[in-house]
């Protein structure tokens, strides 16, 4: 019986995949496969075995396409094997929700078994000789097992039809903990669908967000719970080294240390320190901690890391193009302030490197090192719409938000750059103002229009569909003009599932500039270095037929789709 595709959120930068739907598989057969090898079972991407539930029929197919000892393996196609793969985790989460359904079971038998009671110990010790596990771990899953049947039942379900697995589960359970009845109920049906199409890390910071709508005080409720178990940790690593740990902190406070090791890293590199980025970073924050940073005495108030990691001097003029400064590197070079309302979404603080006369040897007296802040901006409230995003970070709430806007603005290198999503939810136009902002400079706009102004934000349209090549450029390295209205339109890297930030990407010509000689935003999109080097594997190929649309396909055939990030969701 082939299993339904429920429809759910897709995930920032909308992933499509093909799915042909003919029977035998279209996948490349391997080296030793015999004639007719493309017919074992219909594993090829959108076959009949490759959309059928977990159950006895999956497993005889399984069992037929590997053998006993997996040496049928062999003579299955690449899509074939991947189609294997796919249905072993469609099986392994069939597997799981009936260990979570036993447990629950169980659980109800034994009265008192959850209430962290004496009998819940001894329910979880009978659970742990049965299993050979720990009674910690399986009182875990006891705890689990009754939280998924009561609170999270459509996502047990899910991980019952082998469409979300246990690990997407627990994140789910783990994002929901603080919220009443009612809105877990919301949000059960919502996250249940969105496990279906997002990878892990997708559905966690997807799970965040719908947790802050649903209930803005829940985040606070978790984060100040949490922060009554703040501790240092230290201890011995297996090579003989130590670890030294920090847990629970203040995120605003957190994030400004980050960055001030990230920046002491970048001034003992450019004064001739040999070692590693982590070397360094490791070295620096043993000088703040035992007293060894001495701020005034480094020379290189602009030094920056460009994607190899190699430190530069920025020698960007405060006016040039009137734009926000150098991005390389995401949450470690340029701060982006994301001010969308929700219909007007705005975007991007740069706060450029420096700003302090003297050293940079720490403090809190602005922020200086260039993060990238995404903050989702409501103009006529004059505050955050929702949870703002700090990249390689995470999701910030409204409090850590306006504390890190604040120490910026302290800053008179910050820059401030809007973005105005359509109707769609996709970035319109983007623009950026040089010099110095303060937040009441936005407060009270009441219009992104309002607020374009306020801010003296020229806003450049985005372009979309047929490309004219308006904003079109004659050298291989896009101007930060340009850079900026493509990190607008897909703020992610732009390969499937990947979700690391576009500031923090390399921008690649689809077509090499060497063939095309356009630097255009319909040829140039942010990837990954690790997608940037996939993209140029032999048998990879990647298509832009529109601005932001990435069509990938794989050496097995394989296709995915990606399209412009949806401020929306």
């Amino acid at each position: 019986m082939g299993r339904k595709q429920v429809p759910g959120p897709e995930q920032d930068g909308e992933e499509r995949g093909s799915s042909p739907s003919s029977f035998p598989g279209t996948g490349n057969a391997g080296p030793d496969a015999p004639e007719g090898a493309r017919q074992p079972g219909g594993f090829a991407d959108g076959g009949p075995a490759d959309m059928l539930a977990p159950g006895a029929e999956l497993a005889r197919l399984l069992a037929a396409a590997t053998g006993d000892d997996g040496a049928a393996l062999r003579s299955l196609g690449d899509q074939e094997i991947l189609g294997v793969v796919a249905a072993g985790a469609r099986m392994a989460a069939w597997a799981a929700w009936v260990q979570t359904a036993g447990l629950a079971e169980f659980a109800r038998r034994r009265p008192g078994a959850l209430s962290g009671s004496k009998t819940a110990r001894e329910a979880a010790e009978e659970a742990g000789w049965k299993t050979a596990e720990t009674w910690t771990r399986m009182l875990d899953q006891l705890t689990r097992a009754v939280i998924l049947t009561t609170r999270l039942p459509h996502t047990l379900e899910a991980m019952r039809q082998g469409r979300v697995s246990e690990y997407k589960t627990r994140i789910s359970e783990a994002q929901t903990a603080d919220l009443s009845d009612a809105d877990v109920a919301k949000a059960d049906v919502i996250l249940a669908a969105a496990g279906q199409v997002k990878n892990p890390a997708g559905l966690r910071d997807f799970a965040r967000r719908l947790v802050a709508r649903l209930d803005p005080a829940a985040a606070a409720r978790r984060k100040e719970r949490a922060r009554q178990d703040a501790h240092v940790r230290i201890w011995q690593e297996d090579s003989g080294n130590a670890g030294l740990s920090a847990r629970q902190m203040p995120a605003g406070d957190a994030v400004i240390a980050w960055q001030n090791i990230e920046r002491r890293a970048l001034d003992l590199h450019a004064a001739g320190t040999e070692g590693t980025a982590g070397q360094l970073q490791v070295q620096a924050t043993l000088d703040f901690l035992l007293g060894r940073a001495t701020p005034g005495q480094d020379a290189h108030p602009n030094t920056h890391t460009d994607e190899d990691g190699n430190a530069y001097q920025d020698t960007h003029k405060d006016t040039e193009e009137g734009a926000c400064p150098d991005t390389h590197n995401g949450p470690d070079e340029g701060a982006h302030e994301d001010t969308h309302p929700d219909q007007n979404r705005s975007a991007c603080q740069d706060a450029h490197n420096g700003g302090r006369e003297g050293g940079r040897g720490g403090g809190r007296g602005g922020w200086v090192v260039n993060p990238v802040l995404l903050v989702p901006w409501d103009p006529s409230l004059g505050a955050p719409s929702g949870p703002a995003e700090l990249p390689g970070f995470g999701l910030l709430d409204e409090h850590d938000t306006i504390d890190l806007l604040h120490a910026a603005a302290d800053n008179p290198a910050t820059r401030w750059c809007l973005t105005v999503h359509g109707h769609d939810g996709t970035a319109a136009t983007h623009g950026c103002a040089p010099g110095r902002r303060t937040l009441e400079a936005i407060t009270g706009a009441g219009t992104a229009a309002g607020l374009a102004a306020r801010l003296a934000v020229l806003l450049t349209p985005i372009t979309t569909g047929a490309c004219q090549h308006p904003h079109a450029e004659p050298g291989y390295t896009p101007s930060r003009t340009l850079r900026h209205l493509i990190q607008a339109r897909n703020t992610r890297c732009t390969a499937p599932g990947c979700g690391r930030p576009a500031a923090a990407c390399d921008l690649d010509h689809t077509i090499a500039w060497d063939d095309s000689h356009l630097t255009c935003e319909c040829n140039i999109a942010p990837l990954c270095r690790a997608h940037h080097q996939i993209k140029q594997a032999p048998g990879w190929k990647l298509e832009q037929p529109a601005p932001g649309v990435l069509i990938w396909t794989s050496p097995s055939g394989l296709t995915r789709t990606t399209t412009p990030s949806n401020y929306q969701n």
